[in-house]
């Protein structure tokens, strides 16, 4: 694994990275990395980025043994799904009134997927692991807001995503259970050195 930081200006900056990982089963990943970031001022920057990553094939990491009991060894032909990403953000912090911290991050990503997995039930119930006939495709925004008032933190967020294969003959299908739109809302409140609840 590498990494270097290189800071041109106050203003702007580079993140690189690569990790190259080997795999006794299924062989060597590169996986590069890149972020340039800009810092007009101090309260207010922006990022994008460029990542490489894989998922190696796991039928347990998807379904219960308890609810397929006829759970089928993982075939040869099953690769591992490589994704490619690129990614954006926003960030800007302010403090209001004197009292009152804010903190406003929107970010925006898109992701290929070059081998989806997905879960096959055979007629006899036999379960095994394989990949799509096609890609993946992820595209989302997120919205992350943080306001702080003395010992008082309130933390809202909402994801929108759209996750879809893509199949080779050019027909498309929503991610089964993949929910597009995710709010969070959580308070906090401190007790110094004693209690967060």
């Amino acid at each position: 694994f590498l990494q270097n930081d290189h800071h041109f200006s106050e203003k702007w900056a580079l993140q690189t990275g690569f990790r190259l990982d080997e795999n006794t089963r299924y062989g060597t990943f590169a996986l590069p990395r890149a972020s340039l970031l800009f810092k007009p001022q101090a309260a207010l920057s922006a990022r994008i980025g460029y990542g490489r990553g894989y998922k190696t094939p796991d039928l347990f990491a998807v379904v219960e043994p308890t609810e397929f009991p006829k759970l089928q060894p993982l075939a040869a032909t099953v690769r591992p799904d490589v994704a490619n990403s690129l990614n954006a953000d926003l960030n800007y912090q302010k403090l209001l009134f004197e009292v009152l911290s804010m903190q406003v991050n929107q970010a925006f990503y898109f992701v290929h997927l070059a081998r989806p997995f997905e879960v096959s039930v055979s007629p006899d119930g036999g379960t095994s692991l394989q990949n799509i006939a096609g890609t993946g495709r992820v595209l989302g925004t997120d919205t992350y807001i943080q306001l702080k008032y003395r010992l008082l933190e309130l933390y809202l967020g909402y994801n929108h995503t759209l996750s879809e294969r893509r199949f080779a003959d050019g027909s498309k299908q929503y991610e089964p259970f993949n929910p597009q739109d995710k709010i969070a809302c959580t308070a906090a409140w401190s007790v110094p050195e004693k209690w967060r609840f």
